[in-house]
């Protein structure tokens, strides 16, 4: 039972520890345990076997992963909008020569960092609610 619920808590807590470089090796690795872990061919199984518990742990993976892709997703669009507020602070306004495109461009995109924060905070949420599912079933 400690066992998973290690794995459990550790294959969500990880991102929120590392930073994404080191991310990819310890998710993957943390996935391919779980599949190991879940299979129900071998003898040793540590974790639970019934199904609805099964596609639990999967849609947690699921969940976790497309948090993972949100989170990158925010990252390279909060790198854009630093690109383009150093831009817009400049006088010869590089990017787009035009201060109108750059201002609608940035609005825009404010927009949209703010919805897929919204989107990670429902995921989280999601995948809060999930998790305690799943201790309910331990």
């Amino acid at each position: 039972m400690e066992t998973r619920l290690l794995l459990l808590l550790l294959s969500i807590t990880t991102y929120y520890y590392y930073s994404y470089y080191y991310y990819y090796t310890t998710y993957y690795l943390l996935l391919i345990l779980l599949l190991l872990l879940t299979t129900t061919t071998t003898n040793f199984s540590l974790l639970t076997t019934t199904t609805t518990s099964y596609y639990y742990y999967y849609f947690l993976l699921l969940l976790s992963t497309t948090q993972l892709l949100l989170l990158l997703l925010l990252y390279y669009l909060l790198l854009l909008l630093l690109l383009l507020l150093l831009d817009y602070s400049t006088t010869t306004n590089l990017l787009l020569h035009n201060y109108y495109y750059t201002t609608i461009l940035l609005l825009l995109l404010l927009l949209l960092l703010l919805l897929l924060l919204l989107l990670l905070l429902l995921l989280l949420l999601l995948q809060l609610l999930l998790l305690l599912l799943l201790l309910l079933l331990l």
